[in-house]
């Protein structure tokens, strides 16, 4: 399995920050599951992206993004999906005067949907359900249900299709 992160920033940007750090999160929590499965390998790509050209070479759209095996975290999850962005303050610091299309001017970063909300950053339980889909991991128990960001107390009362 290849997991490919791409990022404009990870010292100013929040949102490239907050990824990378739920990315590492999620794959610490699912270590013994993928152990337990015989995962043989996971390769993660991190790649700083600093120009249009990169972004053209690596098909960025917007940032950051995931995608395992070349396939973007959102169409692996979420039947129907486009890539969406709303604005980002922190990237006006990152992108100044001369801003790559990949930011779209400069103050905007992409958002996910996931679970019927929108996150300015990739949620944990999309990134762990993403995995799972993709080496085949059922989820074995309630407790992964509500792995999004915010969880409420109603998730897994409400989310038959987790629990």
């Amino acid at each position: 399995m290849v997991i490919d992160f791409l990022y404009v920033d990870l010292d100013e940007c929040e949102r490239c920050q907050s990824s990378d750090e739920t990315l590492d999160k999620g794959l610490r929590e699912l270590r013994e599951e993928i152990h337990q499965n015989d995962i043989p390998t996971i390769t993660i790509n991190k790649t700083k992206i600093t120009s249009d050209e990169e972004a053209e070479k690596h098909d960025l759209i917007r940032s950051p993004t995931l995608r395992i095996n070349d396939v973007d975290i959102e169409e692996i999850v979420n039947e129907d999906y486009e890539i969406k962005d709303n604005y980002c303050p922190s990237c006006g610091d990152v992108t100044g005067p001369e801003c790559y299309e990949i930011t779209g001017g400069g103050n905007e970063c992409r958002v996910f949907e996931y679970d019927g909300d929108t996150y300015e950053t990739i949620p944990k339980g999309m990134i762990k359900e993403a995995i799972r889909e993709v080496v085949g991991i059922e989820v074995k128990n309630s407790s992964d249900c509500c792995e999004s960001q915010t969880k409420t107390s109603s998730c897994c009362e409400t989310t038959s299709s987790c629990c």
